[in-house]
């Protein structure tokens, strides 16, 4: 059985899902059951094309969707990196889990979640943020952390993660 993987732009497009030759960036169409060249920009948006996870180099994975319509893994599922694609809101759901673990009574995992929401919403002042940032890490774990930081480094500021000692990027 052939197996297929991923190609998708920077932002999220899918550009194909049926990736037979890597290092050739080779596709199978199944509708004409021929070979076909992957682009290395993306039609939709001029994006550069993907084909492997930026942090790991794992494959994409291939076809995956409903109905026919292919959707695009938000996390790498080799090693668990975001895409250049993936939504604040998937990032934020990312820390909820670990953070869920913690051992923390009522009221802190209260304290903690909130200031996870602050620290991954659209709208929060820089101010609020390293606030958030400090709150966190009074509560939460060094295991936590490890989780937390390339996350946190792809949603906050530069200037916000350098005021609160986070990686620079």
């Amino acid at each position: 059985m052939t197996s297929y993987f991923g190609a998708i732009c920077r932002s999220g497009h899918v550009v194909d899902f049926y990736v037979t030759d890597h290092a050739r960036r080779i596709g199978y169409n199944p509708t004409t059951y021929t070979s076909c060249p992957i682009d290395n920009f993306c039609a939709d948006c001029g994006s550069a094309v993907l084909l492997y996870c930026p942090s790991c180099s794992q494959p994409l994975p291939g076809f995956r969707g409903a109905f026919g319509v292919p959707e695009a893994d938000e996390f790498c599922r080799q090693c668990g990196a975001a895409f250049p694609w993936t939504s604040r809101q998937s990032l934020a759901a990312r820390l909820r889990d670990p953070l869920a673990n913690e051992q923390l009574d009522a009221h802190d995992r209260m304290e903690a979640q909130e200031a996870l929401d602050t620290l991954t919403a659209d709208d929060t002042s820089d101010a609020a943020k390293k606030r958030a940032v400090g709150r966190l890490k009074q509560l939460a774990s060094a295991a936590w952390w490890g989780v937390a930081n390339p996350v946190l480094v792809s949603v906050l500021s530069a200037e916000v993660r350098k005021q609160t000692g986070l990686p620079p990027g």
